[in-house]
């Protein structure tokens, strides 16, 4: 129904106008030049019109500031945050280009039979920032502070990640154990987190007032400088693990939300890169790559889903006939048309094509005006009430939230808006204080990544997963999820595993527990001398992650005359590269 963003995706903006490149100078010489002195000083002058070699760094404007900082276990991050962390902070593990969670900061991680047991084979030689060692202690230390087992840190989304993980115990000094309540046949995805989980040093773990502005980890970037609301500035790190890199010396991390500004200043030289979302920005870019002023890799691999959340624990949406009203009158087709120029690709399901559980018709409700003022009688009939509920966005999407009050209006539904940042929806959506929000969430690699929003756990998220004061399901299409998704971690058989994935999908289309809109339409475009934004190929040799919607790694990005090795290319540089240990 609706295309959206956490944050700011340029919904509303219509198409930009802004025209870049590179400026000509134009000469007129007024005379014949006979002469090689003439020549000689034509030469002469066109060097010195020459513009200099540009310096070793990026500047990197973002569609958002990461505004919780980096204390990892606690942070609350979007694909800003995630950028940033992946400067600073490495994973265990990342996905290749398969979308296959392949060791990265850790060497090895092996199961034993029944995937009920995970070593973590840690490199040895590896430093922190502080100069301390990466070592099974700290990475236990972690993994704990993460599932809410070490005392100086309070998490809260990743308690309920974790709830399965029974114990994490040192082996040796490079080796930790972790012991599972179930058989966990994802687990080394949980070990990333869509580059949510960094392994942090000791000293930050235990800092109780400065956790989140003093990152300290094994990253390819160390923190300089921080300007909340105006910078992040970034030094290279001698001795990361990855030998030869990172191959820029500085970067710089600029929140630019407005879209327009993010384009102009990277236009203008003012930045050397920058990050959209948006279909009509992608698209817009396309004449300049042409024209040689920028380069883009943009991609709708792995991407996330842009949707409406819907609150079902109470009333409208705990009434069946108010979702299936909102779904039924949904005009997908005529918003991407109007708001996108038809560009976006509609989704049906959480699931993105390649993705184990994807259907290309699960059954979601199609669009049809009669049915949903059906629907809203029905509800009103059986409650007494008009169907209307109040939807949270953040600015950048109020003039989509105006155009869908009059959609609402048609089909006799009110909908009333509420502006809020994007801390204020995250908080919402984890602690209930909602009735539908606009979201943009669950990008497309491992479906079991995705449990901790659709299954049980210690505090119910106030959705279709909630339970009365009794402990009674108030859905029991949540159940039916609930119990699918709890399988598909346990079965060992991939085969098995998507076709639970896929009758989760047909069950939330039969449910209408959200409104599903679009793939979010993720690029990165730069200056055109500024190459490999994904990487280099993985410590394993396979080639690097071609998503976007959880941010990318920036120790291979590089400037081409300054810091370019001969294979860059402009998506990666497909080498295989050297790590201590």
């Amino acid at each position: 129904m609706w295309k959206m963003s956490l944050a700011g995706s340029g919904i509303g903006g219509g198409r930009h106008g802004a025209q870049g490149g590179t400026k000509r100078l134009k000469r007129r010489l007024s005379s014949f030049i006979t002469s090689a002195l003439a020549l000689s000083v034509l030469a002469g002058s066109l060097a010195a019109c020459s513009p200099p070699p540009a310096a070793n760094k990026l500047v990197y404007g973002m569609e958002a500031e990461n505004d919780q900082g980096w204390c990892l276990p606690e942070a609350q991050m979007t694909t800003a945050g995630m950028l940033t962390m992946r400067s600073m902070f490495d994973p265990l593990t990342v996905p290749n280009d398969k979308g296959e969670y392949v060791p990265f900061l850790a060497k090895a991680v092996t199961p034993n039979k029944d995937f009920t047991e995970w070593t973590i084979t840690l490199r040895e030689g590896v430093k922190f920032h502080d100069g301390s060692p990466l070592n099974a202690v700290v990475v236990k230390n972690n993994l704990d502070a993460f599932r809410g087992q070490y005392p100086a840190r309070q998490p809260l989304l990743f308690l309920f990640t974790f709830m399965d993980v029974a114990d994490v115990s040192v082996k040796d000094e490079f080796n930790v154990v972790v012991t599972t309540k179930v058989p966990w046949r994802a687990f080394p995805a949980f070990l990333n987190l869509s580059n949510r989980f960094g392994i942090m040093a000791q000293s930050q773990l235990d800092d109780p007032k400065t956790c989140d502005t003093k990152p300290v980890g094994t990253g390819p970037f160390m923190i300089e400088d921080w300007k909340p609301g105006n910078r992040l500035l970034l030094k290279k790190n001698p001795n990361y693990w990855i030998k030869g890199y990172p191959l820029l010396d500085e970067l710089e991390f600029r929140p630019m939300p407005d879209p327009d500004a993010r384009r102009n200043a990277l236009l203008g030289g003012e930045i050397d890169a920058m990050h959209t979302s948006d279909d009509l920005a992608v698209d817009d870019f396309r004449p300049e790559v042409a024209g040689g002023n920028v380069n883009m890799y943009d991609t709708l691999k792995f991407t996330e889903l842009s949707y409406v959340m819907l609150n079902t624990s109470k009333l409208p949406f705990s009434n069946k006939n108010a979702r299936l009203a909102l779904a039924y009158g949904g005009d997908r087709n005529a918003i991407n048309q109007a708001v996108y120029a038809g560009l976006a690709e509609q989704r049906e399901g959480p699931y993105p094509k390649g993705s184990p559980g994807y259907l290309p018709d699960p059954g979601f409700p199609k669009y049809d005006p009669k049915k949903a003022q059906e629907y809203g009688r029905k509800y009103e009939e059986e409650t007494g009430q008009p169907l209307e509920f109040e939807l949270s966005i953040i600015p950048s999407v109020v003039a989509l939230g105006q155009l869908l009050q009059q959609l609402g209006k048609d089909s006799g539904i009110t909908i009333k808006l509420k502006q809020m940042d994007q801390a204020q929806l995250i908080n919402g959506a984890i602690n209930g204080d909602f009735d539908a929000m606009v979201f943009r969430n669950h990008p497309g690699t491992e479906p079991d990544l995705q449990a901790v929003w659709w299954t049980d756990g210690p505090v119910n998220f106030p959705r279709f997963n909630a339970k009365d004061d009794q402990g009674n399901w108030l859905q029991p299409g949540g159940k039916k999820i609930n119990d699918l998704l709890v399988e598909a971690r346990s079965e060992p058989d991939q085969a098995k595993r998507t076709k639970l994935y896929e009758e989760v999908n047909r069950t939330f289309g039969a449910e209408a527990f959200n409104i599903w809109a679009f793939s979010s339409h993720w690029a990165v475009v730069t200056a055109p001398d500024v190459k490999g934004i994904l990487g280099a190929n993985n410590p394993d040799g396979s080639p690097p992650f071609p998503g976007l919607a959880t941010a990318h790694p920036l120790y291979a990005m590089c400037r081409e005359g300054v810091s370019c090795p001969p294979e860059a290319e402009v998506d990666s540089i497909p080498v295989d590269v050297e790590t201590v240990g």
